[in-house]
């Protein structure tokens, strides 16, 4: 009899796959396979018996689960509690910190605003006391460098006149690009224009003539046709004729004596009318036939007379239009060549005015009087002088308000550490708690069952030893499992 279980290898990998009750499970499922196979042996007597303490066991294990999640459940409880009892305290720290640092910054603005405050008064009134020696100095520079320019600018003036004079007698010469040029070039147009027109005028006309002609020799066909036909329809009715006259030759209304022919008569009549109807509409379907031709015909010569009109027209154009060009691209030539001797004269006569040694007499003249001024280099220089301390002031205290924000916030943020370390531990003591006491209380009910089984199989002659055994190693692997060892 094979009494032994099995269970994985890795007890700690199996712990980590299933929680600690489906463990304990497992070890049952394994247990009562090794319980059934003993009771195969050892007879019905043992199972009677053992029924009674699988019940026990059975209802000794339902009764833990319940109570397990009723203690797991207060240990979360208590952690929510405990983080709940120190969190508005640590927000209030941080937002203390925060308003401690706001305080300190508006002080600090306003220490900066009453610093820098009176800076530009300062400045302003020093400069204004050393200002009229300054004025009196400058006063007299801006017309002597105006005076020293005269003399350069009068030569500047006479080279440009003649520059611009020069330009206009340029500009003036390419007039015969113009109407000079393009005039001719609209007279051939013209001419081309009429030519082409009065050969379109000779075109038509031919057509018209032609279509007449067409016209004349459809209806001569038509006559003809008709004359043919009806001096085929004379000599057919003269036979029929002759047909009639044999019938009642005695005019006594008695045509017993009727010629052979007689009867005779109204067929060849009725034939000559048929042949004659079915002439006259060959006769006309030819004349409608000749006159689609000659529409057919109007039309092709019509558009030929068109196309060659617009093939002329497109002729004259084009050399109108090169010949335009050919004017344009003259006088813009020529413009492009007084252009640039303008621009080559203007610049030969903006080099003849150097007003360098003038402006250099006005800046040394300006130096020396902003020199014996003096007064902007010592105001503005005391004015910068005096802003970069308050905004050195103001960084230096910005700088205090910050690092005094960050050791708070510090002592906030190691506070929550503490107190969430306390209680951390706490959770983990109770909730070790709880799986001790649901592996003792599981236990309880195993060894219960052990004592049951034992008298069962006293009873029966039978020994589970094995699977009490195996089942109880498996229990205490998954003990060890659940509590990390």
């Amino acid at each position: 009899m094979n009494s032994s279980i099995d269970i994985p290898q890795n007890v700690e990998e199996l712990y980590r796959i299933l929680d600690y009750e489906e463990c304990v499970d497992d070890c049952g499922t394994a247990n009562d396979a090794c319980i059934t196979a003993v009771d195969e042996a050892a007879g019905e007597s043992y199972g009677n018996c053992i029924v009674f303490a699988d019940s026990n066991l059975v209802n000794c294990e339902a009764s833990i689960p319940g109570i397990y999640a009723e203690c797991t459940s207060g240990v979360q409880t208590a952690l929510s509690e405990c983080t709940a009892a120190f969190t508005p305290a640590y927000d209030q720290c941080v937002s203390d910190a925060g308003t401690t640092q706001t305080d300190c910054n508006s002080l600090v603005s306003g220490q900066f605003t009453a610093c820098i405050a009176p800076l530009e008064g300062i400045r302003d009134a020093c400069v204004a006391a050393a200002l009229p020696a300054y004025n009196a100095c400058v006063e007299p520079l801006q017309g002597n460098y105006d005076d020293c320019l005269v003399p350069l600018n009068d030569i500047l003036v006479t080279c440009t006149d003649q520059v611009t004079t020069s330009y206009t007698a340029c500009t003036d010469q390419l007039v015969q690009y113009g109407d000079g040029c393009t005039q001719p070039v609209a007279d051939a147009l013209a001419l081309c224009n009429t030519d082409a027109a009065g050969i379109q005028t000779d075109c038509v006309a031919e057509v018209g003539t032609a279509y007449a002609s067409c016209g004349v020799e459809s209806n001569d066909a038509l006559g003809a046709n008709l004359d043919a036909a009806s001096v085929a329809f004379a000599g057919i009715m003269e036979q029929a004729l002759s047909m009639y006259a044999t019938c009642d030759p005695n005019d006594d209304g008695d045509n017993s004596d009727d010629g052979p022919l007689c009867s005779y008569g109204p067929i060849l009549e009725s034939l000559a009318w048929t042949l004659y109807m079915n002439q006259c509409f060959i006769a006309n379907t030819i004349y409608e036939a000749d006159n689609i031709t000659c529409l057919n015909e109007q039309s092709l010569n019509t558009f030929t007379c068109d196309s060659t009109l617009n093939i002329s027209q497109t002729v004259c154009a084009d050399t109108s239009n090169a010949g335009n060009a050919s004017c344009t691209e003259a006088y813009n030539t020529g413009l492009a060549s007084c252009d640039d001797q303008q621009s080559t004269e203007q610049t030969t006569c903006n080099g003849l005015f150097d007003g360098t040694a003038c402006l250099d007499e006005f800046n040394t003249n300006s130096d020396a009087c902003l020199g014996l001024f003096g007064a902007e280099e010592l105001c503005v220089g005391d004015y910068n002088t005096n802003v970069g301390n308050c905004n050195s002031f103001s960084t230096a205290e910005t700088e205090a308000c910050t690092a005094a924000y960050t050791t708070n916030t510090d002592g906030c943020t190691s506070y929550f550490d503490e107190s969430s370390a306390t209680c951390s531990d706490a959770y983990t003591a109770n909730y070790t708690a709880c799986n001790e006491w649901n592996s003792a209380q599981t236990q309880v009910c195993q060894d219960a069952y052990n004592s049951q089984q034992a008298y069962c199989q006293d009873a029966a002659g039978v020994d589970y030893t094995a699977c009490v055994t195996a089942y109880d190693d498996c229990i205490q692997n998954c003990h060890d499992a659940a509590g990390g060892g």
